[in-house]
């Protein structure tokens, strides 16, 4: 036997001034503690200052814990202002006490407004980092054959270096071998010729094997110079491909370690880096050791203009260390400003760029 479960229904609210019949109420106005039905709900509606200045909910009972979450636990005043620094809604004493005086404050619609505003963009930025988190993907899976491909091209470049030595090595060790080989049945079977005659008949083709016996190098072996030095020659220049293919398979692990990780050309210095100009600076900014980190301190006289809605902007040049290099950067931007990126020649001023 299944449980059986009940959703609770909403407790009935009828508007507070309907007489005679109690007519579900539509909102409830905060700021009046009245509930009101559709009829009554238009003095609210189309009065622009009771529009702007009384804040309309849900329709809740008079009492209710929902009523008096809208207003302010110190000072048991309507919550009728929404502070934008803090994020909370406050009271008029709120807003005009030292803790929230210079702070950013706004209507409860406005911050609905604005707020609102801000998520959809939230939620726009989020489906563009979905997109690159997919993008990243893709790369990963392409960085994986790539990788997959690299290390079987110098499993290849190695099992082929491996070959050409060991036949080599092998050709040298029979062609020793067999001279020496050759020379010893020569005398054997020139010490079992009894006969004076035949001994001496065969004597100078033993002779001759012996002498090229003689001749082995043990250590270079029967290879001509010309084969030998084509020989080094060869296993050098498969050395350099193995040495190119084992970086590449290096850069592959770095990027997978780290995706920023970027090489655009095999030859050195290709990359480009990018250093902040120290005479672009603006007021209360530092920069790090390396020239690649912007540090900003916020003052009094930012924060006063940040809440008098006033923003001062700065432009602050960069300058390219390897002018030949391709470019290709990687820039990591604080989320807590706006910014704009472009790009400008070198007889660029600050403020003033050239087409």
């Amino acid at each position: 036997m299944s449980a059986m479960f009940k959703v609770p229904k909403e407790p009935f609210v009828s508007c507070d001034l309907c007489v005679e019949v109690k007519t579900p109420a539509l909102k409830t106005c905060l700021k009046c503690e009245v509930s009101m039905c559709a009829q009554h709900l238009q003095t609210h509606l189309t009065t622009p200052v009771l529009l702007q200045t009384h804040p309309l909910t849900n329709p809740v009972e008079s009492g209710s814990s929902s009523q008096m979450a809208s207003k302010c636990s110190a000072h048991g005043k309507l919550l009728e202002y929404y502070c934008l620094t803090d994020h909370v809604l406050v009271c008029m004493s709120c807003a005009i006490e030292e803790e929230h005086r210079l702070h950013n404050m706004k209507t409860l619609q406005t911050a609905h407004t604005e707020l609102s505003g801000q998520l959809r963009e939230e939620l726009k930025a989020l489906a563009q980092r979905e997109n690159q988190a997919k993008e990243l993907e893709k790369w990963h899976e392409d960085q994986t054959q790539s990788l997959e491909n690299c290390v079987s091209q110098l499993m290849k470049a190695g099992s082929a270096m491996k070959d050409q030595v060991f036949t080599s090595l092998q050709t040298s060790v029979s062609a020793r071998l067999g001279a020496l080989q050759t020379a010893q049945q020569a005398i054997s079977s020139a010490l079992k010729e009894e006969d004076c005659f035949n001994f001496l008949q065969k004597f100078a083709s033993v002779h001759k094997a012996v002498t090229e016996a003689r001749a082995v190098d043990l250590k270079q072996g029967l290879e001509s110079e010309p084969d030998r030095t084509k020989l080094i020659e060869d296993i050098r220049k498969d050395g350099q491909m193995i040495e190119k293919q084992v970086d590449r398979l290096q850069r592959k692990f770095f990027a997978f370690a780290d995706p920023e990780f970027s090489v655009v050309q095999d030859e050195p210095n290709s990359v480009s880096e990018l250093t902040f100009d120290p005479q672009s600076l603006g007021p209360e900014m530092t920069l790090s050791e390396d020239l690649k980190k912007v540090f900003y301190r916020f003052s009094a006289r930012n924060t006063l203009q940040a809440s008098a809605g006033s923003y001062s902007t700065q432009t602050l040049r960069c300058r390219q260390t390897n002018g030949n290099a391709s470019l290709h950067w990687f820039l990591s931007l604080s989320e807590h400003f706006d910014w704009t990126i472009g790009l400008c020649d070198t007889s660029a001023t600050n403020g003033k760029y050239s087409e």
